[in-house]
C-alpha cells in the first residue's frame, strides 16, 4: 500500500519511485498501480457534466434563439432539451451511400443551417474513414476538420487525473480525426490541469455514448 500511495502522489518522488520499482523488478506492483491509475483516471470523466450537456449549455448561452443547427442521422441532436431557447434542427443523411442525390440533399440541408454540429465521432469515425466506399464523405469530414477558422466550440472529455503541479494539460494517446495526422502527445493550456488519456479509437460505447467529443462550426455557406 505504501508503494501505491507513493506512486499516486503529486510530489517530485512519484516517477523516481516508479523507476525504483522497475529496477527492482516489482512487476506485480507496477501492474496493480497501472490498473489503479487507469481506474482513477476513468472516474475523472464523471467529475464534470456530460460533454453533450456542456455543449448544450454553450449553445443556449452563445447561439441566438431560432438558429438552425444541423444534426447527423443516428446521432444525438444538439442542444439537448435543458435550456430555455428554442432551435431548429436539420438532419443530414451522412450515412447514405455517396451519390449525386445524397450530396444534393446534403447541400440543401447545409444551405439551411447556421451551425454544423457533430455530437460524437459516430459518423466521422466510420464513413469519414472509408475512402473506397465513401470518397466524398471522407472529403466532407476532412474539410470540416481542416476548418479551424469557423470552429466555434469543441469539447473532449477523456479519462484524466488532476495534476496541478503540471501547470498544463498533458494529453497521451493517439488522435483520430479525418484528414489529420495521428498525434500521440500534446501539451496545452486548459481549465482542468492534469494528465489526460485519449481514447479516440475506443469502441462506440465510450466515444458515442459515455463521453463523446463534440464539435460545432459556424456555417457561413
Amino acid at each position: 500500500m505504501t508503494d501505491l500511495i507513493a506512486c499516486l502522489s503529486s510530489g517530485k518522488g512519484t516517477w523516481g519511485h516508479v523507476n525504483r520499482l522497475i529496477s527492482d523488478g516489482e512487476w506485480g506492483k507496477i501492474f496493480l498501480i497501472g490498473h489503479l491509475v487507469w481506474g482513477l483516471a476513468f472516474l475523472g470523466i464523471y467529475q464534470q457534466e456530460h460533454s453533450r450537456v456542456q455543449a448544450s449549455r454553450w449553445i443556449d448561452d452563445n447561439v441566438w434563439e431560432g438558429a438552425v443547427i444541423s444534426a447527423e442521422y443516428w446521432d444525438d441532436a444538439l442542444p439537448l432539451a435543458i435550456g430555455e431557447n428554442q432551435y431548429t434542427t436539420v438532419y443530414l443523411e451522412v450515412f447514405a451511400p455517396d451519390s449525386i442525390e445524397k450530396w444534393q440533399r446534403m447541400g440543401e440541408g447545409l444551405e439551411m443551417t447556421d451551425y454544423v454540429a457533430m455530437s460524437s465521432n459516430r459518423a466521422w469515425g466510420s464513413v469519414g474513414k472509408l475512402p473506397d466506399l465513401f470518397p466524398e464523405s471522407v472529403k466532407y469530414y476532412s474539410d470540416w476538420f481542416a476548418n479551424r477558422e469557423d470552429l466555434v466550440y469543441q469539447r473532449q472529455v477523456y479519462p484524466n487525473i488532476s495534476w496541478p503541479m503540471a501547470g498544463k494539460c498533458l494529453y497521451l494517446g493517439p488522435t483520430d480525426y479525418p484528414g489529420k495526422e495521428i498525434n500521440w502527445l500534446e501539451i496545452k493550456s486548459c481549465d482542468r490541469v492534469g494528465l489526460y488519456i485519449r481514447d479516440d479509437m475506443a469502441e462506440e460505447a465510450f466515444t458515442v455514448y459515455d463521453h463523446p467529443q463534440v464539435f460545432i462550426w459556424r456555417n457561413r455557406r
